[in-house]
């Protein structure tokens, strides 16, 4: 410390090069004490705290074997990669410190290996489990339940959950301090600006680049992206797992039928014009883009994209991430492709005005656009195109194709068994007079009384895609081009049309036994759609069943797992 240094002269300056190798430095003199304090390192440049217990004995040894240090009164304290390296300097270079040394007590640097430790179970177990996102959320009460206010302590609790297979499961709950300093460690790793506490943030880790996480076999081949929201009760963290070079699925493997398939690579392969796949967050758009594509791009085809950030990194697409603060937008990206010379332009998300101008001038100048928009269905996407000024014209003319897609689970395999569904179904529709005897599928979640080992007492394992595909015809595309339009009127239309509703695809997958009906109510309908389109649903559930009857005995189906 500047206000106490070590004497040029004494025998810890003097044999500096020593004791460095060993991750040992002095740093002030006591001469009241006749007392040195050394700096020990206790964490590497990449976050990875050292253990203690090895590079202290190493330490004592240097001390031991030379009798003028080991009568030495001396004092230990724990110094961070970056204090480290200034005393190095400071030594190394004959120079003073300009600022005191803010050390580390012992205690700390024990409480961060805890932490670290209960870290590592959490990620390793999420990752073990299949787990897509680890939400970490802090709590105004205690684990009993008692206000942390009325406890007259700042230490919040917080609750861990993990997404499986698209459904947050509770896992773990941490108290007070121990979350803190969690926190405190994975701020650390991702380079999280501690300070900015209150204000979202957002750092991605590459664990093959980590020290510490490239040891964690689990980790073999994944990323971490982890974002920071502020809540009343504190700062809420989203730790979502990656595949670093995610396999790119055919879309049979995916859960898409073969005339499916056939029906999407015909608008696909147009040579111009606009390609959507719309969902929520998580239903698998990006996936489904990627599929389509490789079956699409040719070696002769010049393909760019636009993301933030590129989930799914493959060698058939020049992929450019999405970089605000440098000013490179998605819309300033498509400027720059049309300089390119490209073929195939895929925009990772519409979400603003400039960026649909500028897919829409893409589509408009030759080119096949490929984008995902965040709307609830196929023809609502239209509407939602609208709200951000698109031109009717241009949308008339452009839109080739839109597909709305969800994730829904299905029932165990190991698990599973048949069921009389007649009075299920009924309650589904809300019609007790339903009386088609039909067979559906569940998972029971136990075998034998003992918790399945495949599903984990779930009764799931695995997802399907529930598609809606809508190809505009030229009747909806002269409505969409010339008048303002309702979503249920253009639903309508493109129901007439041939297009089948999410809904009717639900129902479908469940009578083929392919998911449930709870994964129905769940990620696809509400009772309201369900009431409005009770006497068509009763209508199809017994053309559907009618046809599997007829074909043979209900079975169960392979599904994608």
């Amino acid at each position: 410390m500047k206000d106490n240094p070590v004497p040029e002269d004494s025998y810890a300056v003097k044999n500096f090069h020593s004791l460095k190798r060993v991750g040992f430095v002095p740093v002030a003199f006591f001469p009241e004490r006749k007392t040195t304090l050394f700096g020990m390192r206790y964490r590497r440049q990449d976050g990875e705290i050292i253990n203690q217990d090895t590079v202290y004995d190493e330490i004592m040894q240097v001390f031991n074997t030379n009798p003028t240090l080991a009568g030495l009164e001396k004092k230990i304290v724990f110094l961070d990669s970056k204090q480290f390296e200034r005393v190095l300097d400071v030594y190394e270079n004959r120079g003073v410190l300009t600022r005191p040394i803010e050390v580390v007590h012992p205690d700390k640097v024990l409480e961060e290996m805890a932490a670290r430790e209960t870290w590592g179970v959490i990620l390793r177990n999420a990752v073990k489990d299949g787990a897509t996102d680890i939400h970490i959320e802090p709590k105004d009460r205690d684990l009993e339940g008692q206000k942390i206010a009325e406890r007259g302590e700042n230490a919040r609790s917080y609750s861990v959950r993990i997404r499986k297979e698209g459904v947050l499961v509770a896992t773990n709950a941490l108290l007070g301090r121990k979350a803190e300093t969690m926190l405190g460690v994975i701020d650390a790793d991702t380079g999280m600006a501690a300070h900015d506490r209150g204000v979202p943030q957002d750092k991605k880790l590459v664990c093959e680049s980590s020290e510490y996480y490239s040891k964690m076999s689990v980790l073999n081949g994944k990323n971490l992206r982890v974002s920071t929201m502020p809540t009343v009760c504190g700062e809420k963290y989203v730790v979502r797992i990656l595949d670093a070079r995610p396999s790119i699925l055919d879309l049979g493997k995916l859960g898409y039928s073969k005339e499916m398939q056939e029906r999407i690579l015909d608008v696909a392969n147009a040579p111009e014009g606009i390609f959507f796949v719309t969902g929520p967050t998580a239903s698998g758009k990006t996936t489904t883009l990627y599929s389509t594509l490789k079956l699409v791009i040719t070696e002769d085809d010049n393909a760019v994209s636009i993301e933030d950030p590129p989930e799914i990194r493959c060698d058939f697409i020049n992929q450019v991430e999405v970089n605000e603060a440098k000013g490179l937008t998605f819309a300033r990206a498509i400027k720059t492709f049309l300089r390119q010379d490209p073929d195939i332009i895929l925009v990772g998300e519409i979400r603003d005005e400039e960026t649909v101008e500028a897919a829409m001038r893409a589509a408009n100048t030759g080119h096949g656009v490929f984008a995902s928009l965040h709307t609830n269905n196929a023809t609502s996407a239209i509407l939602r195109l609208l709200d951000l000024k698109a031109r009717r014209i241009d949308l008339g003319k452009n839109v080739q194709g839109i597909f709305a897609q969800r994730l829904v689970r299905v029932p165990c395999s190991r698990c599973g068994e048949f069921y009389d569904g007649t009075k299920k179904m009924g309650a589904f529709l809300g019609d007790e007079d339903f009386d088609v005897p039909i067979k559906l599928y569940r998972g029971r979640k136990e075998i034998e009384g003992v918790k399945c080992p495949l599903c984990e007492g779930t009764g799931y394992k695995g997802r399907t895609v529930i598609p809606e595909f809508w190809v505009p015809g030229d009747e909806e595309v002269a409505l969409i081009a010339n008048e303002n339009i309702s979503e249920q009127k253009l639903q309508e239309m493109a129901i007439r049309g041939g297009m089948v509703p999410l809904l009717d695809a639900g129902i479908t997958a469940v009578i083929k036994h392919k998911t449930t009906l709870e994964e129905l109510l769940r990620g696809i309908t509400s009772k309201k759609e369900i009431r409005l389109r009770k006497e068509h649903l009763k209508e199809l559930i017994k053309k559907q069943y009618g046809e599997m009857e007829a074909e043979a005995t209900p079975t169960r189906l392979d599904v994608p797992q």
